[in-house]
């Protein structure tokens, strides 16, 4: 997955997650881009969809 890709996934999670505010949105993307590079952008869209729709505690997804 690309910095541009994680851009995208970041901002559905935002979407979703209005509460969702990182401090810094460029290390945000640098971290996720640099855990979730070995992933395709199909993979993680599908667990990101997957989370928002079964998530019962509110909180938005974390990269661990």
């Amino acid at each position: 997955m690309d910095r541009e890709e994680t851009i995208k996934v970041l901002m559905t999670i935002q979407a979703a997650y209005p509460n969702y505010k990182p401090p810094d949105k460029s290390i945000t993307v640098n971290l996720w881009s640099r855990m979730l590079r070995d992933y395709t952008y199909q993979q993680v869209e599908a667990a990101v969809d997957a989370y928002i729709r079964t998530d019962k505690s509110g909180f938005a997804p974390s990269v661990g």
